[in-house]
C-alpha cells in the first residue's frame, strides 16, 4: 500500500507540474527546465532507463554486451578525446541540461558508450520480427536512396557530390552510412560532444576511410568557409534543440552549402509524435523528460522553417514508420522573420515526394 500510495503521489505531482514546465520552457523561451522538474526527472530516471534497456533486449538488441565491449576498450578510446577536443568551446545551456536519461546530456562517457545500442533499439521498433541490425540498415538506406533520387530529380548525380557534411554526427553511425552511399565523396562529421567524437574517431581507426573526417564543433557556428559542401545531412538532431537553435543550424547549413547544394534532414515525424502524445499527460511528461524540446519540434512546420532559412524545392518523404526526410536546395534568399529567439546573428565567416522505401 505504501508503494502504491507513493506511485500515485509522484504521478499526481508529475501531472500537476507538466503544464508549468511547458509554460516555462515554451512560452518564456528558456533553455532549462525549473529545478523541481529536474528533481522529478532524477527520481524516475533509473526506472525509465531500466525499462528502456529491457525493451531493447526483448527486441533483440544485445544492449549490455555492446556497452560492456566498449567499456572494456575505454582506455583506448579516451586518448582521442584528449587529442581532438576543442577545449575553447562554450557549450550552450540546452546542451548541458539532463536529456536522454543522462544528468549532463551527451557530455559523458556513458552516453557515448551506449549510443550504438540506443540507436539500434530505436530502429528495432519499426519493423516487427526484424533483426535490429537489418532494421537500422533499412532506416538509414531509405534516407540515402531518397537523397540520391532527389538530387537526380534536380539534375545532380551522386558522382558530382564531392563534399558532404554530417551535422551532429554522434559516434559516426550516420556518417558511415552516408559514406556507403557516397563512397567517393569527402565527408566531414561535425559533433559537439567530445565523448561521442572520440568514439567515432576510435571506430574510424579500426576501419580507416581516408575520405571520412571529424571535427569537434557546434553546428550553429562551424569554422569553415562559405559554399563548401555539395550535400549537408542532419540526422536526428533538430528535435533535440530549441526552435531558435534550429533556425541557427539551418541558416548555418545554408551558408556552408554550395549554390544549389542539397540539405537532407532525417528526423522524427512531428505529426506522429504529437498524435501519440496527445491524450496522456504522463506519457507527455515521460517523453519530455528525455527530449525536453520536443514541444518546440512538433509545434513548427519544418518545410516552412526551411523556406524561411533560404531553401527551395522542399519535399517531405516518409522514411519509415516513425521518421520523415525533408530535402531542399539552397536558394539565394534568407527571409527575415520575427520568430521569438532568433534575433542573435550568426558570426560572419570567410507537398510529399512519392519516393520508394528501401526494404
Amino acid at each position: 500500500m505504501y508503494y502504491f500510495t507513493n506511485t500515485i503521489f509522484i504521478s499526481t505531482i508529475v501531472v500537476t507540474y507538466v503544464s508549468s514546465f511547458s509554460f516555462y520552457n515554451h512560452h518564456l523561451g528558456r533553455e532549462k527546465p525549473p529545478m523541481l522538474w529536474n528533481l522529478m526527472s532524477q527520481n524516475l530516471k533509473t526506472v525509465a532507463r531500466e525499462w528502456f534497456i529491457r525493451r531493447a533486449e526483448k527486441n533483440g538488441v544485445p544492449w549490455r554486451k555492446i556497452v560492456e565491449d566498449y567499456q572494456d576498450r575505454l582506455e583506448l578510446i579516451e586518448p582521442y578525446k584528449w587529442k581532438y577536443e576543442n577545449r575553447s568551446i562554450e557549450y550552450p545551456n540546452y546542451y548541458t541540461q539532463p536529456f536522454h536519461g543522462y544528468d549532463n546530456g551527451n557530455l559523458n562517457w556513458q552516453a557515448a558508450l551506449e549510443a550504438k545500442a540506443a540507436t539500434l533499439s530505436i530502429s528495432s521498433l519499426y519493423w516487427k520480427k526484424t533483426d535490429p541490425m537489418l532494421a537500422e540498415q533499412w532506416m538509414r538506406n531509405n534516407a540515402s536512396q531518397s537523397m540520391i533520387q532527389y538530387m537526380q530529380q534536380y539534375n545532380t548525380s551522386s558522382s558530382s557530390v564531392h563534399t558532404i557534411m554530417d551535422m551532429g554526427s554522434s559516434t559516426g553511425i550516420s556518417t558511415n552510412y552516408i559514406h556507403q552511399a557516397f563512397p567517393h565523396s569527402t565527408i566531414l562529421g561535425v559533433e559537439l560532444s567530445p565523448y561521442f567524437l572520440a568514439t567515432a574517431l576510435y571506430e574510424a581507426d579500426l576501419a580507416p576511410k581516408p575520405n571520412v573526417l571529424y571535427l569537434h564543433a557546434n553546428v550553429e557556428y562551424v569554422p569553415i568557409p562559405d559554399d563548401s559542401f555539395d550535400l549537408i545531412t542532419c540526422q536526428f538532431l533538430l528535435h533535440e534543440v530549441p526552435y531558435w537553435k534550429q533556425i541557427n543550424i539551418l541558416k548555418e547549413a545554408h551558408r556552408l552549402l554550395k549554390p544549389e547544394g542539397t540539405l537532407a534532414i532525417l528526423d522524427l515525424n512531428p505529426y506522429t509524435v504529437k498524435r501519440r502524445l496527445q491524450g496522456s499527460t504522463f506519457r507527455l511528461w515521460a517523453f519530455e523528460s528525455t527530449e525536453p524540446h520536443i514541444f518546440d519540434y512538433y509545434s513548427h512546420d519544418m518545410r516552412s522553417t526551411m523556406y524561411d532559412c533560404g531553401f527551395i524545392n522542399i519535399v517531405q518523404v516518409k522514411n519509415d514508420p516513425m521518421n520523415v526526410l525533408w530535402l531542399g536546395k539552397k536558394g539565394g534568399t534568407i527571409l527575415q522573420t520575427s520568430t521569438r529567439g532568433i534575433a542573435s546573428p550568426i558570426p560572419p565567416s570567410g507537398g510529399l515526394c512519392p519516393l520508394p522505401l528501401f526494404k
